[in-house]
């Protein structure tokens, strides 16, 4: 924008506060149209009947709360749509509004009102999603919603469990009601209909779920597996410090349970990895002390399930695994050279899995350490009598940092090229060319 029209709009925003907000409106658009010419469009089907005017009406809502960041110029046409006689533009209204956020506040006690009909009103069936609508959309406004809370907290005891979870959040992010988390914890029961949003909505109070994090661990054993797979990316969240639940939930007898705590401890581990044993800027103690636990806790139960009979169990072991990377491998290529068939087949599957999840450079002095610890236990794994494992083991080291003075590594490497095994010859070979050997 040249500084001619700058100085055009500045001077036009002394008389009307709208052009200033035009000029941030022109930087968004959808459907071709800003959200200053969305309102218009809004104002000018309000009062119309005819299927133009509501199909007009529709589209101008929907526009709006797309263009959230810019909607607050047409939040009086919003606040308006509020008392359509159409319920998808009441909805789409409400919620366009609570997307403004903050300055959506002088239109709170137009989107309480609708809420809080008494159940015997003709109109109070009707607006069952209007109410948990708006409750999501004060709950997106925040402090300045604070008139709300007397409604919301009618809504608590409301016959309809999804406007109860959405007014329970809203509580929470309005007025900081902490006892709001174990309510919505408790609605995280199999014969709850609205579990799943439950979980959803612990999931968007943060590190503050912690509280309840049996709870959601419990939910791990849920009937309903989008239930489990919402409690394990909560718990995930969570971090750290909810490895060792997540690690007992895994070394139950229930499948789905153990499947669902396995997924969270593989995103748990994945994020670990990334974050802090890649991470070239970790903190050394951080990094072992991590490290320590994670071996600890999190690895035994889930190489123990290596050898489980159940298919869908052991692959999610694996798959686990695999997403911590280098820390895996020791644990991996000990159970590989074991005694129980099954666990080796599945350790030497997951050594393969393991390669997308390995370090692309030794990052910082403690991943060398870890790095550097390997050597004798994949050099033993190397000479191992099962060619299948001394395969998988030939195959980890050509991915790692092994450097052409190591004597052993060389002797190892060209006695490979004898072996038996296709796989190792071709390892073997692989690594010699990559030296220059």
């Amino acid at each position: 924008m040249s500084w001619v029209c700058w100085l055009t709009v500045c001077l036009l925003g002394m008389a009307s506060g709208v052009a200033e907000w035009a000029v941030f409106a022109e930087e968004a658009r959808f459907a071709g149209r800003t959200a200053v010419q969305w309102g218009r469009v809004l104002d000018t089907h309000l009062e119309g009947d005819t299927e133009q005017d509501k199909a007009e009406c529709r589209a101008a809502t929907a526009a709006l709360g797309y263009l959230s960041d810019s909607a607050q110029v047409a939040r009086e046409e919003l606040t308006r749509a509020l008392r359509s006689p159409s319920l998808e533009v009441r909805h789409a209204a409400v919620d366009a509004l609570g997307r403004i956020g903050a300055e959506a506040a002088e239109s709170v006690p137009a989107m309480v009102a609708p809420m809080d009909l008494p159940r015997e009103h003709p109109h109070y069936g009707a607006l069952r999603t209007y109410r948990w609508l708006a409750a999501r959309a004060l709950g997106r406004i925040g402090p300045a919603a604070e008139a709300a809370v007397p409604a919301l907290e009618r809504a608590l005891e409301n016959e309809d469990p999804l406007y109860r979870v959405q007014a329970a959040l809203a509580l929470w992010r309005i007025a900081g009601r902490s006892e709001m988390i174990g309510f919505l914890a408790a609605m995280v029961q199999p014969s709850e209909a609205a579990a799943y949003e439950a979980v959803m909505a612990l999931g968007e109070v943060g590190s503050s779920a912690a509280v309840v994090g049996d709870r959601l661990i419990a939910a791990l054993e849920h009937p309903q597996s989008d239930v489990r797979r919402a409690a394990a990316d909560v718990l995930v969240r969570l971090g750290p410090s909810q490895l060792e639940p997540l690690a007992t939930a895994f070394g139950g007898a229930d499948a789905d349970a153990a499947r669902a705590a396995a997924y969270a401890l593989g995103q748990l581990l994945g994020r670990l990895r990334e974050e802090l044993f890649y991470r070239p800027e970790s903190e050394p103690e951080a990094f072992q002390a991590t490290g320590r636990r994670v071996l600890r806790i999190a690895v035994p139960p889930l190489v123990a399930r290596l050898a489980d009979e159940r298919d869908a169990v052991r692959q999610a072991a694996q798959h686990a695994l695999a997403q911590l990377g280098l820390l895996a491998l020791p644990a991996l290529l000990e159970t590989a050279g074991g005694p129980d068939p099954l666990a080796r087949r599945a350790a030497i599957e997951t050594l393969v899995r393991v390669e997308s999840y390995l370090p692309e450079e030794l990052a910082s002095p403690q991943l060398v350490a870890w790095h550097d610890a390997l050597r004798s236990r994949l050099f033993a794994a190397m000479e191992h009598r099962d060619p299948q494992v001394r395969a998988s083991a030939y195959r980890v080291f050509a991915c790692l940092f092994f450097e052409p003075d190591d004597r052993q590594a060389l002797a190892l490497l060209r006695g490979g090229l004898r072996d038996e095994s296709l796989a190792v010859r071709r390892h073997a070979s692989q690594v010699l060319r990559a030296w220059e050997l």
